[in-house]
């Protein structure tokens, strides 16, 4: 597998986003939260997912340059629309304006509608943590993605629902915690298959509900 330097990587993704005319100023937060990623080792959540960027603007899923609207604001709370356009792009601006009203009131709270995936939601816990505040972020992936099997289970009922949190530590690293419902996240298993590596025992199940000790997957497979 070839190696590459956060600086290369980031060169490539501006360069694929201009190639589809993205402004500048989105390109660059979606680069960075992929890169970003890959930098901590969540390869899960890196530049793989640059070819899915390409095919859900291609297929119009993701909407660039849109507005994002606000639907109802007071001082610590904020309720937005982000009209479909790049997930990192929306979850960015959200966060912000919530750290911008906690420096106000304390504690804020922002929720967001029509938002598409976000990557990493530990990077953006770490937003606050740079801000000498506690985030706390959670995702539904509003109701769709079914793909995680209830204990005793044999298909997809939950979404993954992940949840972060962050917590400063003066002169130290923010304590993060980063996590969903689900074993492990299905970027890690497009990981695997780049790889073509194994999984381990416990990331994927058979039709009998019963967990697959090692598993090999060819590269049509998903």
């Amino acid at each position: 597998m070839p190696n590459f330097t956060a600086e290369e990587l980031i060169a490539i993704c501006l360069n694929v986003f201009e190639k589809l005319n993205i402004p500048a100023a989105e390109a660059e937060i979606v680069t960075r939260s992929m890169v970003d990623a890959n930098r901590v080792g969540h390869d899960s959540h890196g530049v793989i997912h640059l070819a899915k960027y390409v095919r859900e603007l291609e297929a119009g899923l993701i909407q660039p340059n849109t507005p994002i609207e606000t639907l109802h604001e007071s001082a610590p709370i904020a309720v937005l629309d982000g009209n479909w356009g790049f997930g990192p792009v929306i979850a960015t601006l959200a966060v912000e304006l919530a750290i911008a009203k906690a420096k106000q009131t304390d504690i804020s709270s922002v929720a967001v509608s029509r938002c598409n995936e976000v990557g990493r939601l530990g990077g953006y816990a770490c937003l606050a943590a740079d801000a000498e505040m506690i985030g706390l972020l959670m995702a539904n992936d509003h109701g769709g993605g079914t793909c995680v099997v209830p204990h005793g289970g044999v298909e997809g009922r939950l979404s993954t629902n992940p949840i972060a949190c962050a917590v400063p530590i003066e002169r130290q690293d923010p304590i993060v915690l980063d996590m969903s419902t689900s074993t492990v996240a299905s970027g890690k298993i497009r990981v695997k298959r780049h790889q073509d590596a194994a999984l381990p025992h416990g990331w994927l199940i058979d039709l009998r509900g019963l967990c697959y000790q090692f598993f090999h997957l060819h590269r049509s497979a998903l």
